[in-house]
């Protein structure tokens, strides 16, 4: 699920997912995931962003992952009915583990693109 909630120049945005499922008695996937972000509106096109998303995964070993993001959101289109950006960011990532190495520590870019077309009410 995402919600967004949004006021004069900022959104707050947050969501999260959890996921089960089992084969023959036997747990087959295990995942989740909760996340927020803040937005503020630079200007009609760009938006500074701040966002943290929490998570994990049994089976790839990940008890919790902590990803903080910060940097820039363009959009190219921006209506009703279209909208379609970019985000780029800088991330840095905690990972605890279930095996060794117990926990790193990681700096990343980001680049997340997203399009969304509503063809009808």
């Amino acid at each position: 699920t995402t919600n967004t909630y949004k006021w004069d120049k900022y959104s707050a945005i947050f969501g999260g997912h959890y996921t089960y499922g089992e084969n023959a008695d036997d747990v087959s996937v295990r995942n989740w995931d909760i996340n927020a972000k803040s937005e503020r509106e630079l200007s009609p096109k760009v938006s500074i962003v701040l966002g943290e998303l929490i998570e994990g995964n049994r089976f790839t070993d990940i008890k919790a992952r902590y990803n903080s993001d910060l940097g820039l959101k363009y959009y190219y289109d921006k209506t009703d009915k279209l909208k379609f950006f970019s985000e780029l960011s800088y991330r840095y990532t905690i990972e605890d583990r279930y095996i060794d190495p117990e926990n790193t520590y990681d700096h990343k870019a980001r680049l997340y693109n997203e399009f969304d077309q509503k063809y009808s009410d």
